[in-house]
């Protein structure tokens, strides 16, 4: 595999960790609030909601 090859894995890799789902994960395995990682999300009617709720 070349160096070119590696790098191109490792940023797919993490463009799916920085997703907020992908973070909720991480976060809940590591036995902390994934809430102060996520953050505020906005809801289908625009309001801005905690991702716990």
């Amino acid at each position: 595999m070349s160096e070119e090859e590696q790098e191109d894995k490792i940023d797919k890799v993490l463009k799916v960790l920085s997703k907020p789902f992908s973070k909720h994960i991480l976060a809940t395995l590591a036995g902390v609030d994934p809430g102060k990682f996520i953050g505020k999300i906005n809801s289908q009617n625009g309001e801005k909601q905690d991702k716990k709720e």
